[in-house]
């Protein structure tokens, strides 16, 4: 089984915040830098901000979205807290700005 989710904060620092509530990442100290990782099962598309979306003469078609997105694909159900700590886009995107393959 595949998991898909949106998800949508205002900032890397409280998307990384929000998966690490989850426990979906972990987050070690090596070399006094923070690393973030994920376990199996687990995938993360750090997207970030969404451009407009502009025509050839330069004029905005599509507004973009200033909020920090990343795509969360899992290979196993989550639980109801960890559905509850994730900043789920709802409804969701029926034109999303990318998506796993």
């Amino acid at each position: 089984m595949i998991l898909d989710f949106m998800l949508r904060t205002r900032s890397e620092r409280e998307m990384n915040e929000a998966l690490l509530e989850s426990g979906l990442l972990k987050m070690k100290v090596m070399e006094g830098e923070e690393v973030f990782y994920w376990g199996p099962g687990v995938e993360i598309d750090y997207i970030g901000q969404i451009p407009d979306i502009l025509d050839e003469d330069g004029y905005v078609q599509k507004r973009g979205d200033s909020g920090y997105h990343a795509n969360l694909r899992t290979s196993f159900e989550l639980t109801a807290e960890q559905l509850s700590s994730l900043p789920i886009v709802t409804p969701t995107p029926t034109t999303p700005y990318r998506v796993f393959f």
